[in-house]
């Protein structure tokens, strides 16, 4: 008969050690959920939108990670991390779950950095370079579908809020801020199309006027970066297309070269971006890890 173990943890097979350890992490997340504060309470949100095995970019995954997050003091990150990859492993295998943790790390980082610059909110082209600068933030520590995602109602209800605050000087003085909104919206999203020069000059000078030369700046750099990122996953599309249309012996030989041609085009959670967006439109892509 085996006898118990009295080795200390640290003694332990690694495994066996990361199970006792996340073990121990879910306990404290579930005393959290069960007689902590937040007993009573339904989860808000969700574990995000799938398309297949790829997380798609959704506002409610956000809101599952502040609920969890209203709990920081009777928890901590390092307890949570553990507790949501059992929790999305358990729906979507860990393949997915390494998707929704890549989000949760990139969010905190997000949120414990926080602005680089002190941020004067007292006139409104202090607001405007507030709300550029923020956007430049979310941008490159989430990427730019993930950070418009999560936060594009904040950035309606700031815009809101500064129509509100402007108008009486503004030379749309008599419109209603659900009108100005609108158009101030579709100045800070990218354009949906290539814009012809004299149409990009236009929107340029529009920008300039409603946010400041400084924000129109970063906002032309946003244009591009999302221009070139658009471009690459056309380029993605039609290569997959074409290995898809090619001859090979097995469906693992062709989801191979398909996995080969996203890996060399891009990385990381670009990658996991990339393998999302082409296989919600329909786009040739290989499956997912879990899947095969």
């Amino acid at each position: 008969m085996p006898r118990a173990s009295n080795a200390p943890l640290s003694a332990q097979h690694p495994a066996d050690a990361a199970r006792a350890n996340n073990a121990v992490h879910g306990d404290a997340v579930a005393a959290l959920l069960q007689r902590g504060s937040l007993r009573g309470t339904a989860l808000d949100g969700d574990w995000g939108s799938w398309a297949g095995a790829n997380l798609q970019p959704g506002r409610a995954l956000r809101r599952r990670f502040d609920y969890l997050l209203t709990g920081l003091g009777e928890v901590n990150a390092e307890q949570l991390r553990p507790w949501i990859a059992a929790e999305v492993s358990a729906q979507h295998g860990d393949a997915g779950a390494a998707q929704v943790l890549a989000v949760w790390d990139a969010y905190l980082r997000l949120l414990q950095t926080g602005a680089v610059e002190r941020l004067d909110l007292s006139s409104d082209e202090g607001w405007r370079r507030a709300m550029a600068t923020e956007t430049t933030r979310r941008n490159a520590a989430l990427g730019p579908a993930w950070a418009h995602a999560f936060f594009a109602d904040d950035d309606r209800e700031a815009l809101a809020a500064l129509a509100r605050r402007s108008a009486r000087g503004d030379d749309h003085a008599s419109d209603s801020a659900a009108e100005v909104e609108p158009r101030a919206m579709a100045l800070i999203e990218p354009p949906p199309a290539a814009l012809s020069p004299s149409a990009a000059a236009a929107r340029d000078a529009a920008r300039v006027s409603a946010f400041g030369p400084d924000a129109a700046a970063r906002l032309r750099e946003q244009d591009a970066a999302w221009a070139a990122w658009q471009q690459r996953l056309a380029d993605a599309r039609e290569a997959l297309q074409v290995i898809a249309a090619s001859s090979f012996a097995t469906a693992t030989q062709r989801d191979h070269a398909l996995d080969a041609q996203l890996a060399r085009r891009f990385s990381g959670r670009e990658l996991v971006r990339a393998r999302a967006m082409i296989a919600s439109d329909g786009g040739a892509s290989p499956p997912a890890e879990s899947q095969r």
